[in-house]
Parts: structure tokens; C-alpha cells; sequence
């Protein structure tokens, strides 16, 4: 092969590598804003699903389905008996005329007892 021909494969070899680096380049970047995208989508449905939670919450909280009777473990308000019931630890029969029920403290509250004589 002669200097001209081998030059010429030359230039030819790079002029194709140069538009095959090019398009690798746009097909990157193409790539990179789809998945940015991805992510996006991602982050909005975790936060429709924080949204949905919180509004199922609600809704159970508002129908008195949202939990045990007991006070929310977040709370920093200490409990309070009922007024109608003895804040001692000890049972004791409530102020309705002995029927049978007395109001315990307990770790979660006060709590209703039934009590045999």
C-alpha cells in the first residue's frame, strides 16, 4: 500500500470512530436523563405513598379504628384517669355502685378490670 492509501484508510478510520464516539455520547446522555427521570418518578410515588398512609391514618383515626385504646407512644402528655376513677395503682370498685369493675393503671393507661367477690 501506498502513503496516499494508507492516509486515506487512516482519515476514513477516524471520521467513523469520530461519528461512533458522537453518537455513544448522545446515547449517554439520553441515557442519563431517563434514568434521572426514573429517579424522579421514584421519589413521586414514595411520596404519594407517604401521602396515602398518612390519609389512611386519618381516616382510621377519625372512624376509632386506629389502634388499642391506649394513648400514642409519641405522646409526652402523661395519662390522666378518667374523673370518675381512683388514681391509685390499687384496684379499688368504681364509684358506680359496686359493679364489679375497677380502673387499673397499667403501662399503657388505665384499664378496666373485672373483679369477683
Amino acid at each position: 500500500m501506498s502513503a496516499p492509501q494508507i492516509r486515506g484508510l487512516a482519515a476514513t478510520i477516524r471520521s467513523s470512530t469520530q461519528r461512533i464516539a458522537d453518537s455513544a455520547g448522545k446515547l449517554a446522555k439520553a441515557i442519563e436523563a431517563e434514568a434521572s427521570g426514573f429517579e424522579q418518578d421514584a421519589a413521586d410515588v414514595t411520596s404519594q405513598l407517604t401521602d396515602m398512609r398518612s390519609a389512611r391514618a386519618d381516616l382510621r383515626a377519625a372512624l376509632g379504628l386506629g389502634g388499642n385504646g391506649a394513648p400514642p407512644l409519641d405522646d409526652a402528655a402523661p395519662t390522666q384517669p378518667p374523673a370518675s376513677v381512683p388514681a391509685s395503682s390499687d384496684p379499688s370498685p368504681t364509684a358506680s355502685g359496686g359493679s364489679g369493675v375497677t380502673m387499673e393503671r397499667s403501662p399503657i393507661g388505665f384499664v378496666p378490670r373485672v373483679t369477683t367477690t
